[in-house]
């Protein structure tokens, strides 16, 4: 398909995918089904039940492995039309059985108005980064649920909103204090910038801000002296 998706996994894994266009696959379905299917087609990413998700990997094993039998060997050969409608029926019988397991899911806006959300939350951001602002407020001010600005941040950004709000505050510590000369630093301590940028616990910040650049605060100031 034309979609891409970030995922994160802890080791190697093994990617099945299968595309099929919209209207096909709602051709395939009876008319019960698709009224029940059709909501979940614009979602990019829908998590499965674990009983359900298990249905399914059964069924792919099992078409994966006639897909690899050797046409003389296969005890009851089935056609490609055949395994195809069979793996339509599958998915959408999946996606019935998942109904009432993704209140969020279901009520999510679309694609659209994500990328919106996900836009004004970040313009917000950047306008209030030196204030003591928290998620909460981020979605008083996008005007949605703080799970509908979580799944909406993920799903764009692959991090929470929290994750992007302390990179954002990082970077511009980072930058403010490069930006000062030594002269200017000279009332100005190291706790005093991080306060500026949104920042009140001097040794969080520190502890965070040598995750992102591998450096202590201090040690920045000490490189960029040395090389003004």
């Amino acid at each position: 398909g034309s979609r891409a998706h970030h995922i994160r996994t802890n080791g190697p894994i093994e990617l099945l995918g299968i595309s099929v266009q919209r209207e096909l696959f709602l051709s395939q379905l009876h008319e019960q089904d698709e009224a029940s299917v059709r909501k979940w087609l614009d979602l990019s990413v829908l998590q499965l039940d674990a009983a359900t998700a298990g249905m399914l990997r059964h069924y792919f094993s099992v078409a994966f492995d006639l897909l690899n039998t050797p046409a003389g060997k296969a005890m009851r050969p089935i056609s490609p039309r055949a395994l195809a409608s069979t793996a339509i029926s599958n998915v959408a019988l999946a996606l019935s059985l998942n109904q009432g397991h993704h209140e969020l899911e279901s009520t999510l806006p679309s694609r659209q108005r994500r990328e919106r959300i996900v836009q004004n939350a970040i313009d917000y951001m950047r306008t209030h980064a030196g204030e003591e602002i928290g998620i909460l407020d981020v979605c008083r001010a996008t005007h949605v649920s703080r799970r509908t600005l979580q799944y909406c941040f993920e799903e764009r950004l692959d991090i929470s909103p929290l994750q992007y709000l302390k990179a954002l505050r990082l970077n511009a510590a980072h930058r403010e204090i490069k930006r000062r000369s030594s002269e200017e630093r000279g009332h100005d301590t190291i706790g005093n910038l991080a306060a500026l940028c949104g920042f009140n616990h001097p040794s969080r910040f520190a502890s965070e801000y040598k995750k992102m650049f591998g450096v202590l605060p201090s040690e920045t100031v000490i490189k960029t002296a040395a090389q003004s």
